[in-house]
């Protein structure tokens, strides 16, 4: 029982710093997935571009999900389909 004592006695007496470091780390992990979010969204759009290349080309999203439209002409848009 005394070893319980000793650990909620540590734990208590660094409360900050664990506070600190779990805050840390969720803002770390966070940063780590707006990056990779980032990073995919590039390289949809590359893949887009040059799919359908020597066209124009937009990546349309709504919300997270994308997909890829191909200039036909100058006044019509085809779905590019993986």
């Amino acid at each position: 029982m005394d070893y319980l004592k000793w650990i909620w006695e540590k734990i208590k007496s660094n409360v900050l710093v664990i506070t600190l470091a779990i805050a840390f780390a969720i803002y770390v992990w966070g940063n780590l997935a707006i990056e990779k979010q980032k990073a995919q969204k590039n390289q949809s759009d590359f893949m887009c571009e040059t799919s359908c290349f020597p066209a124009q080309h937009e990546y349309i999203y709504a919300g997270n999900v994308g997909s890829c439209w191909c200039y036909a002409n100058s006044d019509e848009l085809k779905r590019y389909k993986e």
